[in-house]
């Protein structure tokens, strides 16, 4: 496992985000799947410890079972949370975009993204709507067979846990999973978080086996046909507007509005 910050990345590296709120586990996750409990530093309350991009090379046994990627690298790319009291939405997304158009890392490829939801937040409130409507932005209208929405923080309340969990496939998540989104949970252990991120893996593997993979094609509004912007939106808007962080993935007119 090795970090690539300040090393560039080429068009060998497949990047799969990791997003969320603060405090849903994201930086616990990627530790997980490294199997360094003190790789990515991680926060201990609602304060954000993750205030800037991160990258981590995945390297694990497990990927050996797919030998078409063995000519690539798989990045991890540990993100702030949103929803932090210290700074909004719109400056995190801009901080995001600003790292990710960067000339070296420009050349890498989006495999997939992985959406952390704490479990044990009691009620899928407004936070928790604004953090899934960014996500469906970010989306657009692509199949979503590499985007993973996964659950945190098992640990209690279980039944309870499990009735919002069934909620969140029945109602909050059901627009994404029609379109090939996938609903996994994560355990906080190496074999639980492996299952999570796999299906992304397995995916990318099998487009590169079939000359099929050009990263993901991503949306966000139109700006012919809407949605209509809010205000707060206004200036993710002009941001995305004129440039997008990878390479040959960004569609004319249209832009994302979150990540």
């Amino acid at each position: 496992m090795s970090s690539t910050h300040g090393l560039p990345l080429d068009d060998k590296d497949i990047l799969i985000l990791i997003v969320g709120s603060t405090g849903a586990g994201k930086s616990f996750f990627i530790n997980a799947l490294l199997q360094q409990q003190d790789r990515m530093p991680v926060g201990r309350g609602l304060t954000a410890c993750t205030t800037e991009i991160d990258y981590a090379c995945l390297k694990t046994s497990e990927l050996e079972l797919y030998p078409h990627l063995k000519a690539y690298r798989i990045i991890l790319v540990d993100t702030p949370g949103f929803n932090d009291c210290d700074k909004d939405d719109t400056q995190i997304l801009d901080n995001i975009i600003q790292e990710l158009k960067e000339p070296p890392k420009r050349k890498a490829r989006l495999g997939g993204i992985i959406y952390l939801h704490d479990i044990m937040v009691s009620r899928f409130d407004g936070g928790s709507q604004q953090n899934l409507q960014m996500l469906q932005k970010l989306c657009g209208t692509s199949r979503l067979n590499n985007v993973i929405l996964a659950t945190t923080k098992w640990g209690r309340k279980k039944q309870h846990s499990e009735d919002l969990h069934n909620q969140l496939i029945a109602k909050y998540w059901k627009a994404l999973l029609e379109k090939g989104a996938r609903v996994r949970r994560f355990d906080a252990d190496f074999r639980s978080a492996w299952d999570v991120i796999d299906p992304v893996i397995s995916t990318i593997a099998q487009q590169l086996s079939q000359d099929t993979f050009f990263g993901m094609e991503l949306g966000g509004y139109d700006a012919e046909r809407g949605p209509a912007v809010r205000g707060d939106d206004k200036k993710r808007r002009n941001a995305l507007q004129n440039f997008w962080p990878f390479k040959g993935l960004f569609k004319r007119g249209r832009g994302t509005a979150c990540i």
